[in-house]
């Protein structure tokens, strides 16, 4: 779930005094909400699920007020307005703080989908020159021990530089050329917003985790888009 660590907020009563026995049964009531809703900060959807999740891990009286049900239920309807109710049968988490920090994670999941398939092609390319200059790095490697060998032959008087030196120093020259061309088409696409961690079958993959989430999504709000 989504429980960053965020600025430490707080909770008092009218006097100033730290919530106390007498303010526990408000706790669990209007005053989550209103506390977090109070601190959005810039008012987005990450602000709120941050502080809820920040709020809920101060103390004891707030985790206790964390496991009632009505606080999240008014939570989730302000930060994600016009979201459905959970359905068990798929799966989805029934308590009303478990079903709000999955919305949170949910969000956070098809923004960060949305920025990894933006950049797709460039990946796409990227992976393609990488595997390209590591197999060029592998070939160049090889004939580069190749060559000390021979030359380490070739220094005893029973062998002589000859036709065979020759060739192996044209190939290991042509292929520091293509190694240098690797290398700068993948520096290229990696400043084009490439995704250097990404292996060859996570684009794809991306592209299509992103299409179901965006269905989900629409099915989450049965009457709007998301707001992201």
């Amino acid at each position: 779930m989504l429980y960053p660590d965020l600025g430490r907020l707080s909770l008092v009563c009218p006097t100033g005094m730290p919530a106390g026995p007498a303010q526990r049964y408000a706790l669990g009531q209007r005053d989550v909400v209103e506390a977090i809703l109070r601190n959005l900060g810039g008012g987005n959807y990450k602000d709120a699920c941050r502080k809820a999740a920040r709020w809920c891990s101060l103390n004891s009286e707030h985790r206790a007020a964390c496991q009632t049900h009505q606080p999240w239920t008014d939570l989730t309807q302000a930060v994600f307005p016009g979201s459905r109710k959970p359905n068990p049968r798929d799966h989805e988490p029934e308590h009303p703080k478990d079903w709000f920090f999955f919305l949170c994670n949910r969000h956070a999941r098809l923004v960060e989908l949305r920025d990894l398939v933006s950049r797709v092609e460039a990946t796409r390319q990227y992976l393609n020159w990488r595997h390209a200059r590591d197999a060029t790095s592998d070939r160049l490697r090889r004939l580069q021990r190749q060559r000390a060998a021979q030359r380490s032959r070739e220094s005893n008087e029973l062998f002589k530089p000859g036709y065979s030196g020759r060739v192996m120093r044209a190939e290991i020259e042509k292929e520091q050329k293509r190694l240098a061309v690797d290398t700068q088409r993948t520096e290229q696409y990696e400043s084009e917003g490439a995704v250097t961690w990404a292996t060859f079958g996570d684009p794809e993959r991306w592209v299509g985790e992103l299409a179901q989430l965006d269905a989900y999504m629409r099915g989450l709000y049965p009457n709007r888009q998301p707001l992201l």
